[in-house]
Parts: structure tokens; sequence; C-alpha cells
């Protein structure tokens, strides 16, 4: 049975068996992109506008009841293909506890596992084995961002820029997680962005007090890593499946 662990607590073997799997997805070959990409597609196709003509699009999987059961499910497949890709039943997701693991050496992004913050002048990752620059072009497991929206992705390599955004220049704490827990009921009418209560949307972190309202909890990780996890491509980024394991958690 897979257990999901803490990436905090993760042997150095650990670590390896998880990155080389994702490599492994992203290799693997499923018509004409791979594996990890389709799951990259999937997200970025929950777009309340549709990218490719600009059209409304409804979008279940965020800003809804559906954000917590639709990314659970999206999790589940994607630990599925983990065990399948690295023939290891066992492997299970680590989650990144955000609220506590803010720093080295007990956070994810380090240069044994999924690298650091990119560069001042354009979030380029160049350290860790999700760095444009660790392989070869040709190499089956060089990390190219091929699924993107190019207004909010422009670049083919993966982007990071911790803090950066004024709307994100920390991450939550151990008490805004605590918060969220005590909020009840699960969501409240009108079940979206707008609900000024329930968990859902405290947790995914639409509301999180009074006005000016700032992205929370949820969002407020995607938007404090920046870059590539900031549009609906956001699973470009390998700590995407990290943060939304503590998510499934929480």
């Amino acid at each position: 049975m897979a257990v999901r662990k803490n990436q905090a607590a993760l042997s150095a073997p650990e670590k390896q068996k998880f990155v080389q799997a994702v490599l492994a997805l992203r290799a693997e070959k499923r018509g004409n992109t791979n594996t990890y990409d389709r799951y990259v597609w999937e997200h970025r196709d929950t777009a309340p506008t549709d990218p490719a003509t600009g059209e409304p699009s409804p979008d279940y999987a965020h800003a809804g009841p559906a954000f917590f059961p639709w990314h659970r499910e999206y999790l589940h497949r994607f630990e599925a293909d983990l065990q399948r890709i690295s023939g290891d039943p066992n492997l299970g997701l680590p989650y990144w506890d955000w609220s506590v693991d803010q720093a080295p050496p007990s956070w994810p992004f380090t240069a044994d596992f999924l690298g650091g913050n990119g560069r001042d002048s354009d979030g380029k990752v160049l350290d860790g084995e999700f760095a444009f620059d660790a392989r070869k072009d040709g190499d089956p497991k060089k990390w190219v961002l091929n699924v993107r929206i190019e207004a909010e992705e422009p670049t083919n390599y993966l982007r990071r820029q911790f803090g950066k955004d004024p709307d994100g220049t920390s991450l939550p704490t151990p008490e805004d997680v605590r918060a969220a827990l005590r909020a009840t009921p699960y969501d409240v009418d009108p079940w979206n962005s707008s609900s000024q209560s329930g968990f859902r949307n405290i947790a995914e972190g639409f509301f999180g007090g009074p006005p000016p309202q700032k992205p929370q909890m949820h969002n407020r990780v995607h938007v404090w890593v920046g870059g590539s996890m900031g549009p609906m491509t956001s699973p470009n980024d390998p700590v995407f499946f990290l943060h939304h394991c503590f998510v499934d958690k929480l």
C-alpha cells in the first residue's frame, strides 16, 4: 500500500525514486504527446476561457465545490501512473507542508529533489533534474514545457520566482491552516469564488478575511512560487503535485 509521506522526511533514495518516475512519464510517448504532458493538458483545459478560442468554457475544477474532489481524482491517476512507470506499487505522492517547510533544508526546492528558485533575470531554474539545461536536446527526459499558454508562459523552460509577486510575498502559516480547518460548512452559497465562508473557499484561497482580498492558502502558494506555477499550465512544475497533495491532506 502506498503511503503519502511528508517530503521533508523522504530519504535520498525516496526522493530520487520520485524524480526518476516523473522523468520517465515525461519520456513515455502517448500518441503525439507524452504521459506527463497529458496531465498538463488536462489541467489547462479546465480554464474558464478556452485558450485556443478565447470563448468562455465551464471550469468545474476550480472556484466551486468540486475543487477538492476533482484534484483528488487527478492526483490519484497521476500517482497510479508513477507506480506503473516505476514498477513500485508502494510509491506514494509526497506532500509539501508549505505552512511549516518554508526554507532549506526542509523544503522541496533543493538540487537533489525539485531544484531551486529561478534566476533573477528571467526566473529560469538552473539546478536539479527539472532544469532545462540538465540534459541535451533530444533526450526524452529533457524538461521542456511543451504545453503552454504563451501569453502567460512565454518560455519553454521551468521558471520560479519565489515571493516576487506582491500578492504572494509569503507562504501561508500554521494558523492559516488551522483557521481553514475550523471553517464550516464545506461550502456555501453562491458556491464559487465569492462565497464568504466555508472550508472550500477559504482553503482554496479566494476568501480569507475582509477586503481587499489577496490570494490565500492554496492560491497564495501558486502565486508565491510564481513563474510556471502561475498559469493554468501549472502542473508543468512538478511541485504542483506536492502542493496539491498537501491540499488533499487538508
